[in-house]
């Protein structure tokens, strides 16, 4: 077959095109590239250390700082906020749980709201909410308090966001929790010094990109057990994300979940429940669900969870034990004022938080 000079042209034209393009591409976003070749290792207090494996991470201590300015930081509040001492003497010791909606109890107004009632009806109250923690690493957690802390509480207030769902099924649904320990902190590092130092080799910016890509792969098939398939559709799922400015972890919100998908969503919170009804100290459980904004628009949301927290309850032999508080129940009539302006994660605004939502959470709870 016979290449024409027409061929040739097109050809060194579209190498050309690919060229420039990576050129862009790297010139523009090569701080954010190689970004995402590191692997973020945490301070971690020496007693949640050696249980690394099972904590992807803790609070941000500048986050902590920033927005809890009225609760003196230490170590200890890497990981939970005693708002009023757990002791055998209270009429009940109350453990909150969940994610940012549950951390977010720390700010200024809630904070001081919940220390007044412990005071006043005689609790013991402890908010071990984490930003981005789901039923998985919320068992974790429980775990250490009850073996280090001698955190046993009478009644637990779990607080399941929305965005649990994906959570689960991208963030914890197979993650090589070992990464997160020392151990390994070191062979990690030699990883992204040489996957970076590769990135930093080619002159030409088309195989930087082709490296960067290759680099990507390795590191995400090192963080999470899966196939090689699974890899690379969770890469073009991140990818999909960027393009459309959607989290990753609202993917499920905004296309719906498989069957096995919802499957391993409520074994999550099915595991929770069965680990924590280990402890002869707990009374009761009180699952908290809230619609995100767009729940509120018909069809623009293709799951809730507060459903598959409903269905686990159910099937759970510990079901007697269990209320979901509901906040689609309790106010079928919501405002999008609540919500704060812009915020993807549809997270309610202070004022929401002090005069809305706890006082309707605590308005359920049976001490």
């Amino acid at each position: 077959m016979k290449i024409s000079k027409f061929h040739i042209i097109t050809i060194i034209s579209i190498l050309l095109l690919v060229e420039l393009l990576s050129f862009y591409i790297v010139k523009i976003k090569k701080d954010n590239l190689k970004k995402n070749l590191i692997i973020e290792k945490k301070f971690i207090p020496e007693i949640i250390n050696s249980y690394s494996d099972n904590i992807p991470h803790l609070r941000d201590e500048t986050t902590f700082y920033k927005l809890y300015d009225h609760i003196s930081y230490d170590e200890i509040n890497n990981f939970f906020t005693t708002i009023n001492n757990f002791n055998q003497k209270n009429t009940s010791n109350i453990l909150f749980q969940g994610d940012s909606w549950a951390e977010g109890l720390n700010k200024r107004a809630t904070y001081f709201q919940l220390k007044e009632y412990s005071e006043i009806n005689n609790l013991g109250i402890i908010n071990g909410g984490i930003t981005s923690f789901s039923p998985s690493a919320m068992t974790s957690q429980l775990n250490i308090l009850e073996k280090e802390y001698d955190i046993n509480p009478n009644i637990i207030i779990a607080i399941v966001d929305q965005s649990d769902i994906g959570d689960e099924l991208f963030r914890y649904k197979s993650i090589n929790k070992s990464l997160f320990s020392q151990t390994l902190h070191n062979q990690n590092k030699n990883f992204q010094n040489d996957a970076i130092n590769k990135f930093e080799t080619f002159n030409l910016s088309s195989f930087k990109l082709i490296q960067y890509f290759y680099n990507y792969y390795n590191l995400h098939k090192k963080i999470y057990n899966s196939e090689k398939v699974e890899v690379i559709n969770m890469m073009y799922k991140k990818i999909k994300s960027k393009i459309y400015k959607i989290p990753r972890v609202l993917y499920p919100l905004h296309y719906g979940i498989s069957y096995n998908e919802k499957e391993i969503i409520k074994k999550r919170v099915d595991n929770y429940v069965n680990f924590a009804f280990k402890n002869k100290n707990l009374r009761e459980i009180y699952f908290v669900t809230h619609p995100h904004l767009k729940h509120l628009d018909e069809n623009s949301y293709k799951i809730n969870i507060s459903s598959i927290v409903d269905e686990v309850i159910s099937e759970s032999k510990y079901s007697k034990s269990i209320i979901h508080i509901n906040f689609e129940k309790i106010n079928q009539s919501l405002d999008k004022i609540i919500y704060v302006k812009g915020d993807v994660f549809s997270h309610l605004t202070s004022d929401a938080y002090s005069n809305y939502f706890l006082p309707k959470i605590l308005e359920k709870i049976n001490f």
